[in-house]
């Protein structure tokens, strides 16, 4: 993992683990096998040795000077014995949802407890996999309790929605690539009739995450409700009167179950290109969706063909029929990549890369020294054809509507980096390159003709950035439709549109951390090392400020307010002395350091009281002020949750400090605490919830939430994990959460001692 993924075992690469299917596992490990060879086999020899070499007395005969002791022999075998006994031990503690105040010197840094938790929290993540097996009758009943009036103020006669596979936009002509990857689709842009979108991305590197989130109203803001405990856009378009057909070339169901074939049960016409298991998923290429769609087609007019001979058949019956709504399922460009398109569409070779100087491992347009090695410009180009590939189908779709009133729109579900900064292809880990896609809407010359303020919409938006979650919103602005779920605010097309909202990719701020990440493995933007998620923990001195300005994004005070001799904010910890440290002079050093972002605070304000909190609130305001500090770059955080509602009504992130609950305390009054935590979300004074990290779990547990406009959101979340660096941090599954929006973590000072 660390050496050929360039991360160690982490959340994203278990769940595209277990999302996968069996043909997928089988074109990875075909993709991968001279890696995993190579990993492996140092390790295969060393244990044939160990445990065969006493049973291998021929040796003897060819090289007779090899010969081992009794003893060392025993030895080994028993050494190796007691590691696989220690690992297996260790993991499966771990694997036990060990926590940290049960075992805690089995927690520390030990790299196989890390690993161990990643897989149990997997594993814990996809538990809802049996669910799979009964979740259709769930949706059914669900769909039918709960009441979810729909309205159209017109209807589309045809609209279209392809959802692409593995396509990162980098590669495609389309977005400037040098290389003629979208030949067909460059027409249709030059004709006016493709607008492509510069700025969309993913929320997810896995299909199954992504398109729970793309086709229903789940999105990280309010992940704690299930996606099939919410309305997806196929029952949607149902209820408004449209004839909905999903047609696909991926599986009918994997061995876990998949959010894409659940969904499209819900269609009135489903259709896959294979109706076998998942070993033969991707065998056909995706040209044969079009034959799946001239099929339906001519299916329709034969029906249509029928009610005109029956004058007997219900007016309503036929009305339906008029307005049809498509889906298209492709396997685009999933690795592995040669398979994804026939022989005729081998256009690329390894020398055009050389010819155009995109044969370094670098991002086009930047240069590099570093050449791509053979095998890797030659996967380089496999993956251009496939995009050559689906510029192919994507259009033959697009012609067999061209001709009639018809809008199409064509959304990656994830992107694939294939060799952009470092050796690795694929979209099992994080970056930049698995988070952009493409997206584009086609309007056929009659649609254009027919909605004039539509397309004028349309092109306005082509350069506003946005996140595929939402979609939906997206597309039911432009269609029309009006649900109870429908937010204005999240629709690219709306004047109301909030183009701020912070486009979450995997728990990582795409914006700060990945857009201008080219080559850092890890994120972290700007003059940070760190991701923006990572903040440092008890910055009480001007020194740990200066030795670590550079690396973190905010950096958590701790401080008293004081009213004498005069009003202000002391810096310090409970258990220290003063040192006279004006929380000024720290905002002054700050000022001074002229970082082009303005720095975040944590204020652990460690002494609010009812007494003292307007006051404190004048001399917080103040500094701002004098600072040039917005109100919303300051966390204060206070276990006295009643006072802090001054301080959010004043424009600061307000946070309630959850104490140190102990495990006794967890187990006979956690029921209780979470309805007290509860209290505390509904009364409105808090921003948000912070924690000691051990109790990740039990806070996750409660699914806090609170109203906000027309929906619910899952409450936001800080927590402090002091007790590990910021590289550690990030592999914690907290990091890939998006509702956790802090991780405060510890730093020491050269020569083993602790800041103070």
């Amino acid at each position: 993992m660390i050496q050929y993924f360039h991360t160690p075992l982490n959340p994203v690469f278990i769940d595209i683990f277990f999302s996968t299917n069996a043909n997928e596992a089988k074109e990875f490990f075909g993709f991968y096998s001279d890696k995993i060879i190579e990993a492996i086999t140092p390790f295969c020899i060393i244990g044939a040795i160990l445990i065969l070499y006493p049973y291998a007395k021929f040796y003897t005969k060819f090289v007779p000077k090899l010969t081992l002791p009794q003893k060392y022999i025993s030895f080994g075998r028993i050494f190796t014995l007691c590691v696989c006994i220690i690992c297996t031990i260790m993991v499966g503690l771990k694997t036990y949802r060990l926590k940290e105040n049960r075992l805690p010197y089995l927690s520390k840094n030990n790299a196989f407890i890390r690993w161990g938790d990643t897989l149990a929290n997997a594993l814990h993540t996809h538990s809802h996999i049996a669910q799979y097996k009964t979740l259709s009758k769930d949706y059914d009943t669900f769909l039918k309790n709960v009441p979810y009036p729909v309205s159209a103020s017109y209807l589309i006669p045809n609209v279209v929605l392809i959802l692409g596979e593995s396509t990162q936009r980098n590669y495609m002509s389309l977005y400037g690539y040098p290389l003629p990857t979208n030949p067909l689709l460059s027409t249709l842009q030059n004709a006016g009739n493709l607008v492509v979108f510069s700025d969309v991305i993913a929320p997810s590197s896995s299909t199954n995450t992504a398109l729970e989130n793309v086709l229903t109203f789940r999105h990280y803001e309010n992940a704690q409700t299930p996606w099939f405990r919410q309305q997806n856009i196929i029952d949607i378009l149902n209820l408004a009167g449209y004839k909905t057909f999903w047609l696909s070339n991926q599986e009918v169901m994997s061995l876990y179950g998949n959010v894409p074939e659940i969904i499209s049960r819900r269609a009135d016409v489903t259709r896959f290109s294979t109706m076998s298991d998942s070993y033969n998923v991707g065998a056909a290429y995706d040209e044969i969706v079009l034959k799946l769609l001239d099929d339906v087609r001519g299916q329709e007019s034969k029906n249509k063909d029928s009610k005109q001979e029956h004058t007997s058949t219900l007016l309503e019956d036929l009305q339906e029929s008029l307005y049809h709504f498509y889906l298209f399922h492709l396997m685009g460009s999933h690795s592995t990549y040669k398979s994804r398109y026939p022989q005729s569409f081998e256009r690329f070779s390894p020398q055009d890369l050389v010819n155009a100087h995109l044969n370094t491992l670098a991002p086009y347009p930047h240069t590099s020294s570093t050449l791509l090695s053979k095998k890797q410009l030659q996967t380089k180009v496999e993956y251009l054809n496939t995009l050559l590939y689906n510029d192919y189908v994507v259009n033959e779709i697009i012609e067999r509507f061209k001709d009639s009133n018809s809008l199409v729109i064509y959304v990656g579900d994830h992107g694939d980096e294939v060799y952009d900064f470092r050796d690795f292809a694929g979209h099992s880990i994080i970056s930049r390159f698995v988070a952009e896609i493409p997206f584009m809407i086609y309007m056929s010359d009659s649609f254009k003709a027919h909605y004039p303020n539509l397309v004028q919409k349309i092109q306005e938006a082509k350069d506003k950035p946005f996140m595929s979650d939402d979609l939906i919103h997206a597309l039911l602005d432009l269609l029309g439709i009006t649900t109870s779920d429908f937010i204005q605010s999240r629709s690219l097309f709306s004047s109301h549109y909030n183009d701020k909202r912070a486009r979450i990719f995997v728990g990582v701020d795409y914006d700060r951390d990945l857009k201008t990440i080219q080559e850092q493995t890890n994120g972290g933007g700007g003059i940070n090392t760190y991701p923006s998620k990572i903040w440092l923990h008890r910055v009480d001195e001007i020194q740990k400020l200066l030795d670590f300005k550079n690396k973190y994004y905010g950096f958590e005070i701790d401080v008293y307010f004081l009213d004498s001799p005069m009003p202000h904010f002391d810096v310090g910890h409970d258990e220290e002395e003063s040192i006279g440290l004006d929380l000024r002079d720290m905002l002054k050093q700050m000022q001074d350091l002229k970082w082009s972002d303005t720095p975040r605070i944590w204020l652990d304000f460690k002494n609010l009281t009812a007494e003292n909190a307007q006051n404190a609130l004048k001399e917080l305001e103040s500094l701002c002020t004098e600072f040039k500090i917005p109100p919303s770059a300051i966390i204060v955080e206070s276990g006295n949750a009643n006072e802090l509602g001054i301080f959010k009504q004043a424009g600061f992130w307000s946070s309630y400090y959850v104490p140190y609950y102990d495990k006794d305390t967890l187990k006979n009054r956690g029921k209780e605490i979470k309805q007290e935590l509860e209290h505390i979300v509904a009364s409105g004074n808090i921003s948000s919830l912070s924690f000691p990290y051990y109790l990740y779990d039990f806070i996750k547990s409660g699914q806090f939430t609170f109203p906000s406009g027309k929906e619910n959101i899952d409450i936001p979340l800080l927590t402090w994990n002091e007790g590990e660096n910021a590289v550690i941090n990030t592999q914690t599954k907290a990091y890939f959460d998006p509702q956790i929006k802090v991780i405060l973590a510890g730093e020491r000072k050269m020569g083993g001692g602790r800041y103070r």
